[in-house]
């Protein structure tokens, strides 16, 4: 949807001024301050509606300023006055309720300013094309930060393992558990309590021996008490058979050794459980690494497969870039191309397809070539400001506009 109709009255610096155009491109040529950027804001002032337009739009000694444009069958009609702007939007159907709604709807997200992505953030510019090119990789990007920090997370952490592994102690020979001190100590009292068993059978046994001797040189009489304590001692010498001394000196080195023992199984404890965590980091990381490398890959896919409205353009890491240099550092003419050709990549194709371009004399014949092809390309009209100090009569695109009227190729009114 282009203008075949626009009327102008009072805006700014115009005076009045009828256009008629035909083809995709319009041309507004003239001197500084005689109503070219006034006829280009005016568009921007009829579609975009009161976001877009200032304080005070009148032009100097008027008290109201209209502004008419026919979209063919729909015509779009905003006057001024000292109450404030008002939009009138009609179709075959008659008025349109919410009449800025519906423009906005057919404008889109977009403003009619070709340098507007140009106004726009470098990473906000590297969204709407990758969207455009069918090269979004928020996600994929959003998945490699992830997988990336969780990498330099577990690497932190194995370099730390590597330092504890390399330090760690590993003593051989000893049990994988600690040994409780309570076993030995059984072990001790087993052992004491043989040998005091023992040491009480032997004094029991001197005692008798004592008695027997004692008996002896009273035989005659105690004959009973010697057969009682010959019995007796057959009967300790029964319990006695067979009970070794136990020599506790190895019981008490293990005890005193038992501490150190100890201290290696935990030293080994605190190795194996450190290899143990090494091996199972440098598996995460080695996960992680590789599936970065896999996001990585898929997004190089996407990258490569994408279609870009320009050649030349491409995705950096955090910017558009043209021409393998980032968008914002390349030349006047070669940013309002990318612009041109975005915006008309993604102004809705039902829609008002209308760009303006004030800064159009930085534009060279090559390039003004290539973008009357896009313009016609993708059907789109563009409206571009040029500085001229006289009309160009070769050229059939141009409207010469001077002090606020079009002067030529007819006053008052062009057809193209």
């Amino acid at each position: 949807m282009k203008i075949t109709h626009l009327e102008i009255k009072d805006v700014k610096r115009i005076r009045h001024v009828i256009i008629i155009p035909k083809g995709y491109i319009v041309k507004l040529a003239g001197e500084n301050a005689q109503g070219k950027s006034s006829t280009l804001d005016s568009l921007m002032y009829l579609i975009e509606g009161k976001s877009a337009i200032p304080d005070n739009v009148k032009r100097n000694g008027s008290d109201k300023a209209s502004i008419e444009a026919d979209f063919g069958g729909l015509k779009v009609i905003r006057k001024f006055t000292a109450k404030g702007t008002y939009l009138t939007v009609i179709d075959e159907s008659g008025e349109i309720k919410s009449g800025q709604d519906f423009l906005d709807k057919l404008l889109g997200e977009n403003a009619t300013d070709a340098m507007s992505f140009m106004s726009k953030k470098p990473a906000d510019q590297k969204k709407i094309l990758a969207k455009l090119a069918g090269a979004d990789t928020a996600g994929i990007d959003a998945a490699i930060e992830k997988a990336y920090s969780e990498r330099t997370r577990i690497n932190q952490e194995l370099d730390r393992l590597k330092i504890q592994y390399q330090t760690a102690k590993f003593t051989p020979d000893v049990p994988e558990k600690e040994i409780p001190i309570a076993d030995i100590m059984d072990k001790l009292d087993e052992a004491n309590d043989t040998n005091a068993k023992i040491k009480d059978l032997n004094r029991k046994k001197e005692t008798a021996e004592k008695d027997l001797v004692g008996l002896r040189e009273q035989m005659v009489n105690l004959k009973k008490w010697i057969a009682e304590k010959e019995e007796e001692i057959k009967n300790i010498d029964a319990e006695y058979f067979g009970v070794e001394p136990v020599d506790d000196a190895p019981i008490k080195a293990e005890i005193a050794n038992l501490d150190k023992t100890n201290a290696a199984v935990r030293t080994n404890t605190a190795y194996a459980k450190t290899k143990a965590d090494l091996e199972s980091k440098q598996g995460a990381f080695d996960a992680k690494d590789k599936e970065v490398e896999t996001k990585r890959a898929e997004k190089k896919a996407i990258l490569q497969a994408a279609k870009y409205p320009v050649p030349g353009l491409s995705l950096g890491d955090d910017c558009v870039l043209y021409n393998g240099i980032p968008l914002d550092e390349a030349s006047g003419a070669e940013q309002i191309i990318v612009g041109l050709a975005i915006l008309s990549a993604i102004i809705p194709k039902d829609g008002i397809r209308i760009l303006r371009v004030k800064n159009g004399s930085i534009i060279d014949k090559k390039n003004m070539a290539l973008i009357e092809q896009m313009a016609e390309k993708e059907q789109i009209q563009i409206w571009l400001e040029t500085v001229s100090n006289e009309p160009d009569e070769g050229d059939g695109n141009e409207i010469f506009i001077q002090d606020g009227e079009v002067v030529v190729p007819a006053q008052g009114k062009l057809e193209l």
